[in-house]
């Protein structure tokens, strides 16, 4: 189900992607919100062909939101019952969470048992700093970006998430970002619930999910 919705938001991209290149093709200027509005593609000077495609495109859009939508209400109800409840309520309780994030990580960690560790559970979400060892030097280097790629989406989302709502989680993000310059790899190291290699494992673990 997580994928399906996944292949939805990536169909619905692509089609505003298209109408954004017929918008930069005509040099029109889009009034905010406009992109989804029949009226507002109405009054401009286009071709019989993109008139056409505009009203397909905005009508595969108008269906791909209420698949959506019906996708994330199927995913609430299954959150509240009886195989993921219990641990998407704690998922939940943890800053930067919502449904769609818990039911992500939960589908893609499946039986958290299975992994002997918090560090083999980070390894999995390729949130782990990668290692060079020569045998003269040991230098760290970027996440490996191994593993489950929703996953990491999913906690590094969460972890954005967490920091805009969270004054406490907001103010660790600035320290690593002074440091480090980079928003992207700020965000991974930040020791919140939701991200950072070492806290991802711990909290997991220390929140009875094994």
């Amino acid at each position: 189900m997580i994928s399906y919705r996944n292949r939805l938001i990536k169909t619905s991209t692509m089609i505003r992607n298209r109408l954004q290149s017929l918008i930069h093709r005509h040099n029109l200027i889009l009034p905010k919100g406009a992109l989804t509005d029949q009226a507002w593609w109405d009054g401009q000077q286009l071709s019989a062909l993109e008139k056409i495609q505009i009203r397909q495109e905005l009508a595969m859009l108008e269906e791909m939101d209420k698949d959506k939508a019906e996708v994330d209400a199927e995913l609430g109800r299954q959150s509240l019952g009886g195989v993921w409840s219990q641990r998407a309520v704690r998922l939940l309780q943890l800053p930067g969470f919502g449904v769609v994030i818990a039911m992500t990580v939960l589908s893609a960690i499946g039986d958290v048992t299975r992994f002997e560790s918090a560090k083999k559970l980070v390894g999995y979400s390729g949130l782990g700093a990668g290692v060079h060892d020569s045998g003269k030097e040991h230098q760290q280097k970027r996440i490996t970006k191994e593993g489950r790629k929703e996953l990491r989406w999913a906690l590094v989302e969460a972890a954005w998430r967490a920091i805009r709502i969270s004054p406490y989680w907001k103010e660790q993000y600035e320290k690593y970002l002074k440091r480090m310059r980079k928003p992207n790899q700020a965000i991974v190291v930040t020791p919140a619930p939701t991200a950072g290699a070492v806290s991802l494992g711990s909290c997991w673990w220390q929140s009875g999910m094994c």
